[in-house]
Formats: C-alpha cells, sequence, structure tokens
C-alpha cells in the first residue's frame, strides 16, 4: 500500500497485499495545571465563604496518515488480490494542522452555613471543567425492537 512521503507514521512501510484500510495515527497531550482555594470564617465555625480557581494548559497533537481503498478503481489488467495499489482514500494528518493548545482558568465559590452541629446549608456556583482536546467516541448502544 502507498504512504506519500512527509508524514509522521509509526509504521511507514508498504502494507501486504489484501490491505485495504489502516490508520497510523499518533496522539498525544501534555497537561499542566495549578490550583487555588480560600477558606473564609465570616461567622467562626458557622459561616464559611469558599473561593478557588484552577488554571490549567492542555497541548494536544496528532500526527500520521489514515489510508482506505473505499472507491478505488480496478485497472485494467490487475491481478488478485490487492489490484487498486494507487489507494485513492489517503488522509495526511500532518497537513490538517491538528495541535491545538488549550488554557484558561475554571472557578468556584461556595458558601455553607452550619445551621446546627446536625444540619448543613450551602450553595455552591461553579463554572466546571472540562480540558479542550479529543473527544473519545462512546461505543454505540444496539437497539432491537420486537
Amino acid at each position: 500500500m502507498f504512504v506519500p512521503a512527509a508524514v509522521t507514521s509509526d509504521n511507514p512501510n508498504t502494507r501486504l497485499p489484501g490491505v485495504g484500510f489502516f490508520n497510523d495515527i499518533t496522539r498525544g497531550y501534555q497537561q499542566q495545571a495549578a490550583y487555588a482555594s480560600v477558606d473564609f470564617d465570616l461567622i467562626p465555625r458557622r459561616l464559611t465563604l469558599t473561593g478557588g480557581t484552577r488554571f490549567s494548559r492542555t497541548n494536544t497533537s496528532e500526527v500520521g496518515s489514515s489510508v482506505g481503498s473505499f472507491g478505488c478503481k480496478v485497472s485494467f489488467g490487475a491481478m488478485p488480490p490487492n489490484p487498486c495499489l494507487n489507494h485513492s482514500n489517503f488522509t495526511n494528518i500532518n497537513a490538517q494542522g491538528l495541535d491545538r493548545t488549550f488554557s484558561g482558568f475554571r472557578s468556584r465559590a461556595n458558601l455553607s452555613w452550619k445551621v446546627t452541629e446536625d444540619a448543613l446549608l450551602y450553595y455552591t456556583w461553579s463554572q466546571g471543567f472540562r480540558a479542550g482536546g479529543f473527544n473519545r467516541q462512546r461505543p454505540r448502544q444496539r437497539v432491537t425492537h420486537r
């Protein structure tokens, strides 16, 4: 199977006859984060205000190639099992420029009121956190109707 030059593949070698599709992709990421949180007693041991933030930076990368023979036209005189050597469905992942950097702050605040020794009321506001990057596919659920 022919893979054009200038891609970063773990296996740049020619594939065996009969191989009509393959992915040779390397994905990577590096994450860094710093956290800070402060509690302040408005009323000692009764009413507490908490504030916190998280700074994160995630560098992602994706390089390689994806090759398939879907839509390949069989040349006149080509012999099985691998009559299609010029694969028509080639993707040079490197050329797509998929390296990305995601960074920013996500914060939260909390107000806790200890009403009694056995009861606590609180309110929390939070931005939550989800780093950028690659979305992994969830397995599809098979639905059967009877």
